[in-house]
């Protein structure tokens, strides 16, 4: 701590997991308390008590130096959470604010709205795994209602119906840019209320609605919203069940189609349960037209021949596409990789390709022979994970 204090050149210390004693937590934000230099400080994953709660907020409110804090899963409720509130209200330099972890649920967020509603200088926070459900949810849109909020994180929350507060408090923000709803259990309904969100903020621009068991509704709504936004950039929908109808992929399909903006895409662990041979060619009608795109993650999709076949004829004809994700996607089977490679061929904007562990061999190196012979754009190229043959690699030379 004495040392902390006496330097003179650190800027950021992390001291995360680092199985502080009260007297240690203590010690530390003495230290920070008297720095003049740092200004990013992770403290998180330490336990708090009372004391280790009053000294830190005593440094929230007498530190004007350090302005990103991280003070995640430190055991922050109740009169813990209550000393730091006090603090910040006082405090006019943070503006970057991790409390995720801390299980202080839906009294914690009332009063955390309540103290820190009023900030002008918080632009980003992050509340993952804050027990925070349906009751708190009106606590948390006057939250988002900061006005230079930019940022948030509310992953791994259990918001029911709540979600529509939340994507309301979104819709109505200036400034909001990119928000975090991945695993709160949102479904159908709760994507659909997030749509409006889409449609009505004109700065969200980063938007993660993964694992909310999202699915063919969803992929409506989003197709319906996503095309009206003028702001949104990346978009993970990784983890739902969009292939429990062929239909959701055709939805998804005219999203991407229909959007200016959206550059990354994310729809990793979307397994193909229904085999429907139509299904990937009129997902790949959307990359065919999309401009936009330039991000696509597809990992753990496990295509089918007829399935790759249609996905390659959309990446041949794409003209925007820059990086393409493949990982652990089956494509090393059966004429698989003759159709990828075919794609990668034709398509003149690829610059990176990710193929790890999908089972590439059986003669199948040859075609990226072929592939890296006339492909203009690719400069990266990942095969870790396969089963080539001894002398397969020898051709790639």
């Amino acid at each position: 701590a004495d040392a902390i204090a006496a330097n003179t050149s650190l800027r950021h210390v992390n001291v995360s997991n680092a199985w502080l004693s009260t007297d240690g937590v203590v010690s530390l934000a003495l230290g920070f308390r008297k720095s003049t230099t740092v200004k990013h400080v992770q403290i998180g994953r330490n336990k708090f008590d009372q004391a280790g709660a009053e000294a830190w907020a005593l440094t929230i409110k007498e530190n004007t130096m350090i302005d990103q804090l991280d003070l995640s899963s430190t055991q922050l409720k109740t009169e813990r959470l209550a000393v730091i509130i006090e603090a910040l209200k006082i405090n006019s330099v943070i503006w970057d604010l991790n409390l995720s972890g801390n299980e202080f649920g839906d009294a914690g967020i009332k009063s955390l709205a309540a103290g820190l509603k009023d900030s002008k200088v918080l632009r980003r926070i992050l509340l993952a795994g804050t027990q925070i459900t349906e009751a708190g949810a009106g606590d948390l849109a006057i939250l988002l209602s900061i006005v230079s909020l930019e940022e948030v994180n509310l992953k791994d929350l259990d918001l029911g119906q709540g979600i529509t507060l939340v994507a309301n408090a979104i819709g109505r923000s200036s400034s909001i840019r990119d928000v975090n709803l991945a695993r709160n259990k949102l479904g159908d309904h709760g994507i659909e209320a997030v749509c409006e969100a889409i449609r009505e903020c004109k700065t969200l621009a980063e938007l993660n609605l993964s694992e909310n068991g999202a699915g063919t509704k969803a992929a409506e709504s989003l197709a319906e919203a996503v095309p009206q936004s003028k702001s949104i950039r990346h978009l993970d929908l990784s983890w739902n069940q969009f292939s429990e109808e062929a239909l959701a992929l055709e939805h998804l399909g005219k999203m991407i189609a229909g959007s200016a903006t959206l550059q990354h895409l994310d729809l990793s662990g979307n397994r193909m349960k229904v085999k429907d041979t139509g299904m990937m060619q009129k997902f790949s009608e959307g990359l065919k037209e999309s401009k936009s795109l330039e991000q696509l993650r597809l990992k753990r999709m496990y295509f089918e021949d007829e399935e790759l076949k249609g996905l390659a004829a959309g990446i041949a004809a794409n003209r925007s596409l820059r990086f393409l994700d493949l990982t652990s996607t089956t494509v090393g089977k059966d004429d698989g990789m003759k159709h990828l490679c075919a794609a990668l061929e034709e398509n003149s904007t690829l610059e990176t390709v990710l193929l790890t562990n999908n089972w590439i061999r059986d003669g199948s190196v040859k075609f990226f022979v072929e592939a890296l012979k006339k492909s203009p754009a690719l400069t990266y190229l990942d095969l870790e994970g396969n089963h080539f043959a001894e002398d397969e690699p020898v051709y790639l030379l």
